[in-house]
Parts: C-alpha cells; sequence; structure tokens
C-alpha cells in the first residue's frame, strides 16, 4: 500500500502537535475528541479516532429508535456526532 500525504505540522518544544484540519475532518475529530497512535508490524505509526460509547437510558434508547425507524439511515461517526443527531431527532415530534 502507498503511503499518501494529506498534511504536515510541527512539534513543540513541549513535544505537543495540532492535528492539521484535514487530517481532524478525514478522522471526523472535534474538540475534546480522543485519537490513539497504533503501531503496525513493520513500524509505521497509525492515528485512529478512538470512538466512546453513548450512554443513554432505556428510555432514551427506545425513543431514538422509534424516531430513527421514521428517518433514512443515517450513519454518525463518533460521540459528538451521534449525541447532535439524536438531539436533533428528539426534537422532532
Amino acid at each position: 500500500m502507498k503511503a499518501v500525504k494529506i498534511d504536515e505540522a510541527k512539534i513543540t518544544s513541549q513535544g505537543q502537535v495540532s492535528v492539521p484540519k484535514k487530517v481532524r475532518e478525514k478522522l471526523h475529530i472535534q474538540r475534546g475528541d480522543r485519537i490513539v497512535f497504533l503501531e503496525d508490524g513493520i513500524g509505521r505509526i497509525i492515528i485512529e479516532h478512538v470512538e466512546e460509547p453513548v450512554d443513554l437510558t432505556e428510555e432514551d434508547w427506545s425513543e431514538f429508535l422509534a424516531k430513527a425507524e421514521k428517518e433514512p439511515v443515517t450513519r454518525v461517526r463518533g460521540k459528538q456526532e451521534a449525541l447532535r443527531h439524536l438531539d436533533k431527532l428528539m426534537k422532532k415530534k
């Protein structure tokens, strides 16, 4: 597999780096999200978005699923996006 450069960033004296916008968009990450650094078998580092479970009550899930059945299928990435979608569905009466 050939690697393709998306963007680059500079490491600060504190060892910190800002994730470039193109990379944040590609990974669907936002402020407060978590990322994980993985190493493959040949020493390459992989960055992935950490998916955190959405904590909802059984009643919230039931209401969400009932409303979701009336909506076209929507794929969401990440907790923030799922919560925004849930909020949008819950506001529809």
